[in-house]
């Protein structure tokens, strides 16, 4: 006795059903609509980058516009234009290939108010600067040290930080009377 497997019917208000095929093409394209869009405010990152473009192709007449900027980064016309006007952010491999048709490194076109005729550059500290740092941090050890001199340390554990050495006095704490405070008015009631 083999084993079948039953074509599934469905009972519908008394009747029988067979259920419909469904067409992928017309489920694959339905699914992919996206609703209305939204307004979401663009990011500093897309609006640094879409304005450092923006300044990179004014400056190089070979990539002046975007048809331009395609063929050479080879990063999709609609992708580029989505990006100057701020409605996607760019990928990382978006990023490296705009970068890359204008020569310049990904992290370059993230700087804000970035100058194309003096890209910001990464350089390795210098001798120079790292004895400069040294003595910075020597001269801020050496004032840490001056502190107490200056009587700005905090009073020995026991004694009252609010007594000064002119206010203290051979009583113990307890006994001593506080100043005289001045009468205070009370106010007058409006009626």
């Amino acid at each position: 006795m083999g084993c079948s497997i039953a074509k599934p019917i469905l009972a519908v208000y008394g009747s029988t059903v067979k259920p419909q095929t469904a067409n992928k093409a017309r489920y694959a394209s339905a699914m992919n609509k996206k609703g209305p869009k939204r307004d979401i405010p663009a990011s500093r990152f897309r609006r640094t980058l879409a304005a450092n473009l923006e300044r990179l192709m004014d400056q190089y007449a070979d990539l002046n516009s975007s048809p331009k900027l395609e063929a050479k980064s080879h990063v999709k016309l609609a992708t580029i234009n989505r990006i100057r006007r701020c409605e996607t952010g760019a990928t990382l491999d978006t990023l490296d290939a705009l970068a890359g048709a204008f020569d310049l490194q990904p992290w370059q076109l993230l700087v804000p108010d970035m100058q194309p005729d003096n890209p910001p550059v990464l350089t390795a500290v210098s001798d120079a600067e790292k004895a400069l740092y040294e003595r910075l941090a020597k001269a801020a050890q050496d004032v840490a040290n001056l502190r107490p001199s200056f009587g700005l340390h905090e009073p020995p554990s026991g004694t009252d930080p609010t007594v000064t050495d002119a206010a203290a006095t051979s009583e113990p704490l307890a006994k001593r009377t506080p100043p005289p405070q001045a009468p205070q008015k009370k106010p007058k009631r409006a009626f």
